[in-house]
């Protein structure tokens, strides 16, 4: 049986995957799953790239993180002001991209589709599910021109139940990538509906739909999509 590696580098922008995510696969699949919690040193960045170079085509690698459009970013810790302290402003790039050759991939981080999924795929990578951007911080989310913490709050809500829901449903049904992939799609179909028909009191729902259907539209699907999800 395959296993699920989750690769969270610690950061407090995206403590809420940790909480809403992780914690949520893990209660159902916790015979499963493996969590890599990475701090903000080149220790554990190292360690946690071994044990993804030893995962097996039978496994599933996701992250859950900042990125760019040619890299996975590490763990950062912040100062008063916002600026990074300390981090790893890159954990996975062109550099060491050949770790996740034989690896099936779900890549949670932003503008992971405009070239770090060829890239992956170049390099030996099975599959790879990436995401275009993904509107999570502060000011990221703005309604009649100001910042939409409501609404920011609901579109994180709405799209992590979906993500969880649907790697929970492909892999246990034993879902190729496509059929995941499309039911993910089916999940924010139905979150959009019930937003803008039974919310009508929520002057946001409209924005919160167009950010979710953005994110949507945005993913794309590199290498073999008749890859099972886990083996």
């Amino acid at each position: 049986m395959g296993k699920i590696f989750c690769i969270h580098p610690i950061d407090p922008t995206t403590n809420f995957l940790r909480k809403r995510l992780i914690k949520g696969l893990k209660k159902s699949l916790s015979d499963k799953m493996y969590v890599l919690e990475i701090g903000a040193n080149q220790r554990e960045h190292d360690s946690s790239l071994r044990v993804i170079q030893k995962a097996t085509s039978d496994d599933l690698i996701i992250f859950l993180g900042h990125g760019g459009s040619d890299y996975w970013q590490g763990a950062a810790e912040y100062n008063y002001d916002g600026s990074v302290s300390n981090g790893i402003e890159k954990y996975i790039d062109k550099s060491n991209i050949e770790v996740l050759a034989d690896k099936k991939i779900i890549s949670f981080s932003c503008n992971s589709t405009e070239k770090l999924g060829e890239l992956a795929i170049e390099n030996g990578a099975i599959t790879f599910w990436g995401f275009g951007d993904i509107p999570t911080d502060y000011n990221s989310i703005f309604f009649e021109d100001k910042p939409f913490e409501r609404g920011r709050a609901r579109f994180k809500g709405e799209l992590i139940n979906s993500l969880k829901l649907s790697i929970f449903r492909g892999i246990q049904d034993h879902l190729t990538f496509e059929q995941t992939f499309l039911y993910f799609k089916l999940r924010i179909n139905k979150s959009h509906s019930d937003l803008i028909l039974n919310h009508k009191g929520f002057k946001g729902n409209r924005k919160v739909g167009e950010l979710l259907f953005s994110v949507k539209n945005e993913m794309k699907l590199f290498g073999d999509k008749k890859a099972l999800l886990l083996i």
